[in-house]
């Protein structure tokens, strides 16, 4: 009997030896962190003008004060506070109105140059239609999901706008900057690990979490058994588009519509119910037999004008002791001053888009 308890001991004291062993060399060689690389999705567009937000729900913004010069000429400026456009002052004008517009890469304009993104177009629409005095910011960020995108809404709140415009565009789990030391984002905010490992057994659990987080030999054993080539799954938590919805209504909840609230779907996505939210609905004068390039998740400059009258349409009726044109105002027919052919850039059947690669 005690040979047997000693016995037992001594291999309970060997498997414990090991997993030190193991905990430490993994932690030191940095095999775990490095075992998550593979499963993650990255963002790689325009590149240059993105940086790593230290906001661990946005993962990443745009790169205040730059500038780059893309191919055919397309030019991207970043103002001081982190948006595409022109430089903006955080204190607003006496009689302004503001606009702050939250999205992904369609808002942010991945295939036009500055000045022709659908806030732009909406800023020179309102002010040349309707009474008073407008200003849109584009708080676009190139592969942003609704999650990252409410992050994002949360910080700009401080800029007190009149009305918050948030893109319903990207679903799925959030993207990382192709390039950039992802490692911290997971030790800040362990909830990455339950979006982007597929075999996660107790991801719904807080010590399934702890144990993630904690547990270099747990964290390299789920990111091996959720690789590509493993046919298991076992975490309803991937790929789960709820989370990014939930974060958003949670916000529109938070604020409680203190700061007036819209939801913009892309149109080939479908709203949904939030609290104390109304609904931007670009398809709602849309063009009957547009041609493909219209639908497109990065449209011409074109498709934005002619969206900027639909999106001035719809705040009239919406708002309209906030947006009052000064007389009659319909949406044009389309094409509005085309200055560019259609652009249509098909995207994957997963539906993110091109501009999000996996490593």
């Amino acid at each position: 009997m005690k040979a047997s308890r000693h016995n037992l001991l001594s291999v309970l004291a060997i498997a414990a030896y090991t997993f030190i062993l193991l905990e430490a060399g993994l932690r030191l060689s940095g095999l775990d962190y490095r075992a998550l690389g593979p499963l993650l999705y990255y963002m790689a567009e325009d590149a240059p003008v993105h940086e790593i937000s230290p906001n661990p729900e946005k993962l990443y913004g745009l790169k205040p004060g730059s500038h780059a010069v893309f191919a055919g000429g397309r030019e991207v400026s970043i103002n001081s506070l982190g948006l595409r456009g022109k430089e903006r002052q955080p204190e607003k004008a006496p009689g302004t109105t503001r606009i702050i517009m939250a999205g992904c890469s369609n808002l942010y304009g991945a295939e036009v140059t500055d000045g022709d993104t659908l806030p732009d177009y909406l800023e020179q629409v309102l002010n040349e239609n309707f009474e008073g005095k407008f200003e849109v910011w584009n708080a676009g960020i190139s592969g942003h999901t609704l999650r990252q995108e409410t992050a994002s809404a949360r910080e700009l709140l401080a800029y007190k706008p009149d009305l918050m415009i948030v893109q319903y565009g990207h679903e799925g789990r959030r993207a990382f900057l192709l390039g950039a030391d992802y490692r911290h984002f997971f030790k800040a905010n362990p909830e990455l690990y339950r979006e982007n490992l597929k075999f996660f057994p107790g991801a719904g659990t807080r010590a399934g979490l702890w144990l993630a987080s904690r547990s270099a030999v747990c964290r390299t054993a789920l990111a091996l058994l959720s690789a590509r080539w493993s046919p298991l799954k076992m975490n309803p938590y991937y790929e789960n588009e709820e989370s990014n919805r939930d974060a958003f209504a949670s916000f529109a909840r938070e604020n409680g519509g203190k700061v007036p609230l819209l939801l913009m779907p892309l149109l080939t996505l479908q709203p949904f119910p939030a609290p104390n939210t109304g609904v931007l609905d670009l398809g709602a004068y849309a063009p009957r037999n547009a041609p493909r390039g219209y639908y497109a998740v990065h449209p011409s400059a074109d498709v934005y004008r002619h969206q900027a009258y639909i999106a001035a349409k719809q705040l009239s009726e919406i708002y309209p002791a906030l947006f009052m044109p000064h007389g009659a105002f319909a949406v044009p027919d389309y094409p509005v001053a085309a200055k560019h052919p259609a652009v249509s850039r098909p995207s994957p059947r997963d539906g993110i888009g091109p501009w999000r690669v996996r490593n």
